[in-house]
């Protein structure tokens, strides 16, 4: 098997070539976590951020539907006509788009309002 090592400043290169494209959204980045008994998930556009503690029996996947439901909360506030969500979180991107077996989860995130 062949590893093809992917330096840091790609990915970076590779970011930016993308947002160039996307100047005219409103960007808001997303990212759920977990450390010890904590479980966290954050939302943080141009001007506002929307951090939430949550409980400590969450999963990792849990929390990041958590911040994808803050980022829309963020967007639905915002004026702006367009927009997008950065995520780190293939997995869940999936769920919102049904093509995964985690629908109870996203369901019960659903139906929370932050």
């Amino acid at each position: 098997m062949t590893w093809i090592v992917v330096t840091p400043e790609i990915f970076q290169s590779k970011f930016l070539e993308v947002c160039e494209g996307l100047q005219e959204h409103y960007d808001v980045y997303t990212d759920g976590s977990r450390m010890n008994s904590l479980v966290g998930a954050a939302a943080v556009g141009r001007d506002v951020s929307k951090i939430l503690q949550i409980t400590d029996k969450a999963s990792i996947f849990t929390a990041v539907l958590v911040t994808l439901n803050l980022a829309l909360d963020i967007i639905w506030r915002s004026t702006r006509k367009k927009s997008i969500i950065f995520s780190d979180s293939l997995s869940s991107l999936l769920a919102c788009r049904g093509r995964s077996g985690h629908r109870r989860q996203l369901k019960k995130v659903e139906t929370t309002r932050f």
